[in-house]
């Protein structure tokens, strides 16, 4: 898609047009956060070639998922809910397409006004190659060791020599053994007599690890690209906004052990963390500098809730799973298109066939599932029906109406979008509509309206 972009030169944005376009149409259809995930890479790729720097491209690409959502039934939780409340006063959900004329308009409105006008009001900030910087940054503190005749560990375990390194910051990257090369060695690799590690860490913890294992030091330079090969690369991720590495070290995730990731760096806002690295609390938005086996890498980083931001490609899977996916999913769609099914029902069947044409496991399938979001509208919903039941719902209505009083039915509209704008801002945006719904519902009953116009509004603020 990158070298796709590449070819309309120096036009940005048109290139910045058409990535945020199909960003908006694939988060119609899909979560809007993983619409974002599959373009990050994308994303970042084509701000090095054009030497900008991502922050000018990424936040385009991020308010263009937001917009799509809007688009389909499917595309945004509120959407569903909001679908939801259609029935219940009206005896008829929402299909869909239902969505599409509202929100196409305000998604192409939107993405009109990111790729041409928008970008330009973001801070300008330096180019830099940060992996080439992360590179730079973590050959500083790599050295060569090597096991002499009559070493301890000579037949043993890495293992073994690591304990040594319990609490100090050292990385074992690779086993240089003659000509061969093991790169990144599990904690099982037996040891030989002349083997050569190639370790990261800070200087004091090197000499620790130099004197407690008996070890030589090699007067050799370090050469970051002689750590990757075909199948082992350094790559940079970032941890997402529900990943479970927040507020956790990489030694209490034991990173290495548990997933096959040697952490080499860590950039936060920018700055790059060196010291006492696998001790420090991980935060949504840091920037990881890994080296690891491609094997199962992006299932690894999905189900650590981390992005992928090198350019390197990660598999997603066999094409033919990936066609089955989308065969799946289309007939999901159509047939919540063109019949009477729910969309809770024949999306739950398409879940089950992909569960039963093993594509998705049933713990992947458990992972997925946002439990915060379900436990909050479970939550919300009680709170919904109590402000209904109650008669707040209708008090808050009258309010608004009496402050709209005079004015036509696009500055209410107008006002009911705002409000669920700003309540979105403090609360989930499932929760907005699950508040707000009613409350357009009884505005719309009072002024004698179509409800859904003003069902629609709620939707398109709280998105």
């Amino acid at each position: 898609i990158s070298n796709w972009l590449r070819r309309f030169g120096r036009h940005e944005s048109i290139q910045l047009f058409l990535l945020t376009g199909l960003v908006a149409i694939c988060s119609g259809f899909m979560n809007n956060v993983g619409a974002l995930a599959l373009f990050l890479p994308v994303t970042v790729a084509l701000a090095k070639r054009k030497k900008k720097h991502p922050g000018s491209m990424l936040m385009p690409v991020s308010f263009a998922s937001l917009l799509g959502g809007t688009v389909t039934l499917i595309g945004t939780p509120p959407n569903i809910i909001i679908s939801a409340y259609r029935e219940q006063y009206v005896g008829k959900p929402f299909t869909m397409f239902d969505f599409t004329p509202v929100g196409l308009a305000v998604t192409l409105i939107g993405v009109v006004y990111l790729a041409f006008i928008g970008w330009r009001f973001l801070p300008k900030r330096d180019t830099k190659d940060s992996a080439g910087e992360f590179l730079a940054a973590a050959s500083e503190y790599m050295t060569e060791l090597r096991l002499p005749e009559g070493n301890r560990f000579i037949d043993r375990s890495l293992f073994r020599i690591l304990q040594l390194c319990d609490g100090e910051e050292i990385r074992i990257l690779s086993i240089v053994r003659g000509p061969r090369r093991v790169l990144a060695p599990t904690q099982y690799e037996i040891l030989r007599q002349d083997d050569v590690l190639v370790v990261e860490g800070q200087p004091d913890a090197i000499q620790q690890l130099l004197d407690d294992a008996d070890l030589q030091i090699v007067d050799a330079k370090i050469d970051t690209d002689d750590l990757t090969s075909d199948d082992v690369a350094i790559i940079e991720v970032v941890i997402g906004p529900d990943s479970m590495m927040i507020g956790r070290s990489a030694a209490g995730l034991h990173l290495s052990a548990n997933y096959g990731l040697n952490l080499m760096a860590i950039s936060r806002r920018g700055q790059s963390i060196r010291q006492r690295l696998h001790r420090t609390i991980l935060r949504a938005g840091d920037v990881l500098l890994l080296q690891t086996s491609e094997d199962d890498l992006g299932q690894r980083l999905e189900y650590m809730g981390c992005l992928p931001l090198a350019t390197r490609s990660i598999s997603l899977g066999k094409e033919r799973k990936m066609w089955t996916t989308i065969i799946i999913f289309a007939v999901a769609i159509i047939l919540t298109s063109v019949t009477s099914l729910s969309s809770s029902l024949t999306f739950t069947a398409a879940v089950g066939a992909l569960v039963v044409t093993k594509i998705v496991n049933l713990r992947d399938l458990y992972n997925s599932i946002e439990w915060p979001i379900i436990v909050l509208l479970a939550a919300m919903i009680p709170v919904g029906g109590a402000l209904e039941s109650t008669g707040t719902t209708s008090l808050i209505a009258n309010q608004i109406i009496k402050l709209s009083s005079g004015s036509s039915v696009y500055v209410l509209l107008g006002i009911l979008v705002i409000i669920s704008m700003l309540l979105s801002d403090v609360i989930n945006n499932a929760a907005t509509a699950v508040i707000m719904g009613p409350i357009a519902a009884s505005i719309a009953t009072t002024l004698g309206y179509p409800i859904e116009a003003f069902l629609m509004a709620v939707c398109i603020g709280a998105s």
